[in-house]
């Protein structure tokens, strides 16, 4: 959502619209998600780790070895580390380039745990190509099916009654 925003005010409908004060709403979103993310995802990992079930340890016994290990890490790294430290201040929750190179992170780190959640700790180097074609296929799709429907539609609600309250320089600043 952050980079069809951006991308719309790179292309001019919404230049007159997007304020620093709406790009910061929009970067809190992914620093929230990232920490309710550490959260469920470290919750899930504590859960299976103390409970010592041998139906489910084998999920995490085969992806800590071996070649899968680093993209566990990684996987925290993109989906936690890089949000939480890079959107922790003000300014960069401000920053279009800051939020353009964390979303495009969290939207790599997203991929990349649903690719560990799924497909078998062994998987082979076809399994990730085929995964990664599947994918450029179904944004490929996104992005027509967008597109399509952005056309038939005004960029900005004209008749929200609320829009003239979000336009950039209507709402005084406060001390």
């Amino acid at each position: 959502m952050i980079l069809g925003v951006l991308w719309l005010h790179r292309q001019g409908p919404y230049r007159q619209v997007l304020s620093e004060d709406h790009l910061h709403d929009l970067g809190k979103l992914p620093f929230g998600m990232s920490i309710f993310w550490a959260y469920i995802w470290y919750c899930q990992y504590m859960l299976i780790w103390y409970v010592n079930n041998p139906e489910e340890t084998p999920y995490y016994l085969r992806r800590l070895e071996g070649v899968v290990e680093p993209l566990m890490y990684l996987n925290v790294f993109l989906n936690w580390v890089v949000p939480f430290f890079a959107l922790m201040m003000r300014s960069s929750k401000r920053s279009a380039k800051v939020l353009i190179n964390v979303s495009i992170a969290v939207l790599v780190g997203r991929w990349l745990d649903l690719y560990l959640m799924i497909l078998p700790a062994d998987s082979t180097f076809l399994s990730i190509v085929t995964a990664l074609a599947m994918t450029v296929g179904a944004i490929g799709m996104y992005v027509l099916g967008f597109g399509f429907g952005f056309a038939q539609a005004a960029a900005v609600p004209v008749h929200d009654p609320y829009l003239v309250e979000s336009l950039p320089g209507s709402i005084p600043k406060k001390g």
